[in-house]
């Protein structure tokens, strides 16, 4: 399990631009978690393509305000993914006023239900989705 995690960090190293992070942990119970916050949306794409080349999953996507309790334009979406039984999230930061972010529906289909659940629910776009109609 720990491979497929080490082969992602290593195929965002050799694919996306500077600036993002990767930190693994490994529980008591040898499960195998790992985070990455991308530096922009830019990198989105690339890193779902890596995580799709060596077998993941997308599990599902969690779009929220970034400060709790007060209306805020300031966006992050998580996307969560399998990857034989290692959890991989990916989180990207929507800047004040930024609403577009590339559609992972190309990539992993079933994106497209909580992709259009993010666009609907904050009024963000997801770039390039094949059916981006309200729920």
């Amino acid at each position: 399990m720990i491979d497929d995690i080490t082969q992602v960090e290593s195929l965002f190293n050799q694919q996306l631009t500077a600036g993002f992070s990767f930190e693994t942990r490994i529980n008591k119970w040898g499960v195998v978690s790992a985070w990455s916050r991308l530096a922009d949306t830019e990198q989105l794409l690339p890193a779902a393509l890596a995580i799709k080349q060596l077998g993941g999953r997308l599990h599902t996507i969690s779009a929220y305000q970034r400060l709790g309790g007060e209306p805020t334009d300031i966006h992050e979406i998580a996307y969560h993914f399998d990857l034989d039984g290692s959890t991989l999230t990916l989180t990207v930061f929507l800047a004040a006023g930024q609403r577009d972010v590339p559609s992972l529906t190309p990539v992993f289909c079933n994106a497209d239900w909580n992709e259009r659940e993010f666009m609907e629910l904050y009024d963000l776009n997801a770039v390039g989705h094949p059916n981006p109609t309200r729920l």
